[in-house]
């Protein structure tokens, strides 16, 4: 089965405390070397709003897109303001993956996000045709929620 794979990256000001911002760095670019070759990808960031490194919901993992991904993930600082993940989760569902493909979304966070019910509702809603992983430095209660909706899936 062909994955497509999201990486949904939190960018607020709280994930540049204390070197979390390169060692969420380090575990992208880890994990965009790691990715099978012919599978699809992208790396969104997301504060308030949400910045896609492709313009598609999805781009095949080959050497040109690695470049770009590296870079992409080279230039993520936690600057930005809000974690508000809803809109970004509403756009993912809207365009839901190609037939015959497998999605699964990896959120690095280590923030509390905006309108945790609306979200942890439609991660619920997502959850029969994609998988949310789930990664947070410090206490993070959307980590925490996104783990007991993985549990209750299982």
């Amino acid at each position: 089965m062909i994955n497509e794979i999201m990486f949904i990256f939190d960018c607020s000001r709280s994930i540049d405390s204390e070197n979390k911002i390169e060692l969420a760095r380090q575990a992208m670019l880890f994990c965009i070397k790691s990715l099978p070759v012919d599978h699809y990808f992208n790396i969104i960031r997301f504060d308030s709003n949400y910045e896609k490194l492709f313009d598609d919901i999805k781009a095949i993992y080959n050497d040109d897109n690695v470049q770009k991904a590296h870079h992409f993930i080279e230039n993520i600082k936690g600057d930005l303001d809000g974690t508000e993940m809803l809109l970004l989760l509403q756009w993912l569902n809207i365009h839901s993956s190609s037939k015959g493909h497998s999605r699964q979304i990896f959120l690095l966070t280590n923030g509390e996000i905006s309108n945790t019910d609306e979200v942890l509702s439609l991660c619920r809603s997502i959850s029969t045709s994609t998988r949310i992983f789930s990664f947070g430095s410090g206490y993070s209660p959307i980590v925490n929620h996104l783990s007991k909706i993985n549990i209750e899936i299982k």
